[in-house]
C-alpha cells in the first residue's frame, strides 16, 4: 500500500511568471484601483522583464508606472511603455533619490525581492523616501 503522502502530490509551483500567483495581480489592480486617484503612480521594484501590472491595464487606468532594476539588461526586456529605472535599492538614499526622486509614488511593489539583498532596511528606507 502506498504511503499515504504520496497520494497527495501537488504539483510544483512555477516562480518564474506572475501568472502563477493571480491573487497578487488581483490584488495589485485592487490596490491600484483603490487610491481613486486620476493619474495613480505604481514603482514596481525588481520588475525588470516582467513587470506586475500588464500594459493594457496600466494603459487604460492612466498608471504611471515605473519599474526600478539593479539589471539594465532585465530593463531591455521590458515592454517599452513602461518607464524603466536602472538603480541600485541598496544604494545610500542621497544616491537612490537622485535617480528615483523623494515622494514620487503612491504604491511601491515588489515580489521576490528583498531576499536578494543583504541589508533589508537600506532598501525599506529607499522606498519610504520614494512614497508620496
Amino acid at each position: 500500500m502506498p504511503h499515504r503522502a504520496d497520494m497527495y502530490v501537488l504539483p510544483q509551483p512555477r516562480l518564474d511568471r506572475i501568472e502563477n500567483y493571480p491573487e497578487t495581480g488581483e490584488f495589485m489592480r485592487a490596490a491600484v484601483l483603490g487610491l481613486g486617484s486620476a493619474h495613480p503612480s505604481v514603482a514596481d521594484v525588481g520588475g525588470g522583464a516582467m513587470p506586475g501590472l500588464y500594459a493594457d491595464f496600466v494603459r487604460q487606468n492612466n498608471i504611471d508606472y515605473a519599474l526600478l532594476d539593479i539589471s539594465q539588461a532585465e530593463l531591455d526586456k521590458a515592454p517599452g511603455y513602461f518607464r524603466k529605472i536602472q538603480v541600485d535599492l541598496t544604494a545610500p538614499s542621497e544616491d537612490f533619490s537622485a535617480r528615483v526622486g523623494q515622494d514620487k509614488f503612491d504604491i511601491v511593489y515588489s515580489h521576490f525581492f528583498l531576499e536578494h539583498v543583504q541589508d533589508p532596511m537600506v532598501v525599506h528606507r529607499n522606498i519610504h523616501r520614494a512614497l508620496k
